[in-house]
């Protein structure tokens, strides 16, 4: 994740597979960044503006646009603005030719095709190459990307379900420190889920 002057804050995620329920795994990461972004004491105000962002290597939703955004709206008054926060984008780098010729267009054939063709994207290959030349920091990504991997296992044996209903009640309860360990750890929401009567005292 990363955070603007704003305050604003962004997750940016490649997605290379065709992912049927990306709305879904958007949702999940928005959950995620809401977690980690609140210390002891905030509350809902202080969630920042957020941005999840997926750069996809094909078409999300099948419509052939270069970019989807996806926005929280009043199904009876579009205009009204909700003030939530979050903004979803997923990017189609199939679509690079739809916007040909702004710096989107030019950022979706570098993923789509590895062409750097402006100063933008020349510098994102010469960021690319330096990094991937640090073996220090290929070693700390590739030990997040299976940090991540664990937790999704561990999210997945314990039920999503469950997860979901014990991150509410934790949140209603104003306990966000414990939601944030429980999402870091599937060890830590035995304790919070026997007290909040979420399962029996024989775990089950």
């Amino acid at each position: 994740m990363a955070n603007d002057p704003r305050g604003r804050v962004y997750d940016i995620e490649a997605q290379v597979s065709r992912e049927p329920r990306i709305g879904r795994r958007m949702r999940y990461y928005q959950s995620a960044m809401d977690v980690s972004e609140l210390g002891r004491g905030d509350g809902v105000a202080d969630l920042p503006e957020s941005y999840i962002v997926f750069f996809c290597q094909r078409d999300p939703f099948g419509l052939a646009l270069p970019s989807y955004t996806v926005e929280r709206v009043c199904a009876e008054a579009p205009a009204l603005d909700v003030g939530s926060g979050p903004h979803w984008l997923a990017l189609n780098a199939q679509a690079w030719e739809a916007a040909a010729g702004d710096p989107l267009g030019e950022v979706l054939e570098y993923v789509g095709k590895g062409r750097a063709r402006g100063p933008l994207t020349a510098r994102i290959d010469g960021l690319v190459e330096e990094f991937n030349d640090d073996e220090g920091w290929v070693r700390r990504v590739i030990t997040l990307e299976q940090d991540t991997a664990m937790r999704c296992r561990r999210a997945k044996e314990q039920g999503a379900s469950e997860v979901a209903a014990l991150m509410a009640a934790l949140l209603d309860a104003g306990r966000i420190d414990d939601a944030r360990r429980a999402a870091e750890d599937a060890a830590a929401c035995d304790e919070p889920a026997r007290e909040l009567g979420l399962v029996g005292g024989d775990g089950r």
